[in-house]
């Protein structure tokens, strides 16, 4: 995984809606975060139950609590804290393909345009039918638009 790391903000975020506009700011990924009460597949989500905030991991529709706190400023004190240090947060997938060649060509790429990248292979249809991904991190999904393929496996 790279060492990126998003730019930390002037101070840190005490509303949610701040939180969420340095997220945007610095290029973070939100498929794995819901900080606006909306349902998520699997990741982190907040929740407001009468005067406490909630910080939980959904997962397939069943809620897992986490924290509670007193205060939206504490949440999202918490939640920054986790953020920042999330790697996969700032991580954007780029090309995932079955052929090793291609990934390796985009890979290159993005370095040779000084951009953070990680490339991995996972199974895909089983151990013998790998799918190589290249993942770029934070703003640099803005920047390297013209290396995604047209057609996505």
């Amino acid at each position: 995984m790279s060492p990126y790391r998003p730019a930390p903000p002037d101070r840190p975020p005490q509303t949610l809606a701040a939180l969420r506009d340095w997220m945007v700011a610095e290029g973070a990924n939100f498929g794995s975060y819901a900080l606006d009460g909306r349902a998520i597949g699997e990741g982190h989500a907040v929740r407001h139950d009468g005067t406490e905030w909630l910080w939980g991991y959904e997962e397939r529709g069943a809620w897992r609590e986490l924290a509670r706190f007193g205060s939206e400023a504490e949440l999202a004190a918490h939640a920054y804290a986790q953020i920042a240090g999330d790697a996969w947060a700032w991580t954007h997938p780029l090309i995932m393909t079955p052929d090793r060649d291609e990934a390796r060509r985009v890979e290159l790429a993005c370095r040779e345009r000084g951009e953070p990248v990680f490339r991995d292979s996972v199974p895909y249809g089983g151990p013998q039918d790998l799918r190589h991904r290249v993942f770029v991190f934070g703003r640099a999904i803005e920047r390297v638009q013209d290396l995604k393929p047209k057609v996505w496996f």
